[in-house]
This record gives structure tokens, sequence and C-alpha cells, in this order.
């Protein structure tokens, strides 16, 4: 199943199948709704079902736009909680849309305040 088309609920990424609980259960998640929530069957922990985008795990939706989605998602490499912000959905994917998107993100890198999100990186 390829990243971009992997779910019927306009989520882009890869569904898990199953997900590993802290207390070591592996909880199966293929047949529940990405970002829905699931209860670990031995401790009762609750916790999202994640959608992996490349090397994120995205935990829940915070928004959208005219321009697509923002998503508060894990960096697995890093560890750290970080937004993602999603082109598409209601806007058309151009060529035209792409720059946009690229020249929001250069104008926003070079902020630095403590009420501006911070811009690590962009991709396709």
């Amino acid at each position: 199943m390829s990243e971009e088309a992997a779910t019927t609920h306009n989520i882009p990424g890869q569904p898990l199948d199953a997900i590993r609980c802290e207390c070591g259960t592996t909880v199966t998640v293929e047949e529940m709704e990405p970002l829905s929530t699931v209860e670990c069957p031995n401790c009762h922990a609750q916790f999202p079902v994640t959608v992996k985008l490349g090397n994120f795990l995205l935990l829940s939706r915070l928004g959208s736009g005219a321009m697509g989605d923002v998503y508060e998602a894990k960096d697995r490499t890093l560890g750290r909680h970080v937004a993602i912000k999603v082109i598409g959905g209601k806007a058309t994917v151009s060529e035209k849309t792409i720059r946009d998107f690229v020249s929001e993100a250069r104008s926003l890198a070079q902020l630095n305040h403590r009420n501006v999100v911070q811009i690590h990186s962009i991709g396709v």
C-alpha cells in the first residue's frame, strides 16, 4: 500500500496493523479507524491508532485549512513531538500550490520567536 493513499479517511500515510503498548502488549489495530483511540486489553492504557508518514507517526489532526491539514506527530528518530502540515485535501495540489507551500515554509523558517512554530524541514 502506498503512503500517499493508505486510507479511505483522507489521512496520508501507512496505517499500522499493530501497536505495542508501554506495558509490552501488542494491540491489533488494522480494523480500526486511523487516529481513533484504542485501549490496551492488558493495562487499559489509551493511545491513538497512529499512521506512519515517512519518519513520523501521526497521532491526531490538529486542524484543517485551505492548503491542507495539520497533524500532531512524533518524530520516530528524535523522539520529539512535532506538527506536520500536509498539503492536499481541499486544495488542488498543483505546481503553484507546491511553490506557495515552499515559499511559506521558507518565510516562516526565517522567523525566530517564542510564539511562532519553528520550521525544521519540508519534503515531498
